[in-house]
This record gives C-alpha cells, structure tokens and sequence, in this order.
C-alpha cells in the first residue's frame, strides 16, 4: 500500500522509473532504476583545497553517511559519522572537523540541541543542517539556531559539493573560538 507509493515518488524524484513483473500463483517483483549522472563537479569545484579536510556527517541513518561517503571518497576529504546528537558533540571535541553536516531530527537530541552545545566550545566551524522536509518556519528556526546553511534531501552530489566548497575554507569566527 502506503511503502510502494511512496517508493514510487522518491524513484520519481530522482528521475527513474518503476515497473512491476508479475506471474500468476508465484508473485509480483517490483523493480527500478535511477539514472547514474556523471559526476562532472571537478570541472566546476577545485577539491584539491580539501585534502587534509576533515567532514563529520552525523545522522541517525547510516545510509545517508554512506551516500555522502560514495561521493565523496576519491576527494581525499577524511569522512567521519556520528550516529546521534551526543556523538557528533563529542566527536567535535575528539576531531576539530572543518565542516560539519547535521540532521536535524535525531533520536537522543535533536540538531538544534547539538549545535547549541557544540557553538558552546566552537564558532568557527561551519555546521550545515540537513532535513528532508522544511517549511518556512523550520527554514527560519534553522538560520537563527546557529547552522549556517541548508541542504535538502535528497542529497545530489552537486549541492552536497558546492556546499562544501563554499564552507571547507571559510571558518566563520575565529577570533572567537573558545578551547
């Protein structure tokens, strides 16, 4: 019922296309497939500034950390994941990441608690939330709750790139910082 309709739309979304096969007395198969876009950002972004760059992705799903991890791995940018709130402030300690990418709905606390923590030891790293579904309250709370930007789910690689690129370089205050 509800599951395949909604995969129906994220295939959709994603610009794919879904089929089903079916055969009397043995079953249905759905299928799809989504189509693979070259990844052409090296001409637009110079990665080489993120060599030595450390990124902590913290999101409470493990298969959004590994879609950031596909895309990014032959920049020589080191990944880190945090599963949960308490994990990524605790990491920011450990780590001194360059960029941080954020969820905002977690199971132990939430983005906005963990990035009031972190901004508590950190203003200058750049923290960027991510969320699937914002409205325009949510897009407010997010720019006055200490995130600097917004990257919207799905993830493509461009965004996700382009995001980096204008943050990887560019601590926000680090007069400020406090250790």
């Amino acid at each position: 019922g509800l599951g395949l309709s909604l995969s129906r739309s994220i295939v959709k979304i994603l610009g794919g296309k879904m089929w089903v096969e079916s055969k009397p007395n043995i079953g249905s198969t759905f299928k799809f497939s989504i189509p693979l876009e070259k990844n052409n950002n090296d001409k637009i972004i110079n990665t080489e500034k993120w060599k030595g760059k450390t990124l902590l992705v913290v999101d409470d799903q493990e298969i959004n950390f590994l879609l950031y991890d596909e895309i990014l791995r032959s920049y020589n940018i080191d990944i880190k994941y945090a599963r949960s709130g308490i994990q990524a402030v605790d990491m920011c300690r450990q780590y001194r990441p360059d960029i941080i990418i954020m969820d905002i709905h977690m199971p132990d606390i939430n983005g906005y608690q963990a990035v009031q923590r972190i901004r508590q030891f950190n203003t200058s790293t750049p923290i960027i939330a991510q969320s699937t579904f914002i409205t325009v309250h949510e897009k407010e709370k997010i720019s006055s709750s200490g995130f600097n930007d917004l990257l919207v789910k799905p993830i493509d690689s461009r965004s996700l790139m382009l995001i980096i690129d204008r943050y990887i370089d560019n601590r926000i205050d680090t007069s400020t910082r406090v250790e």
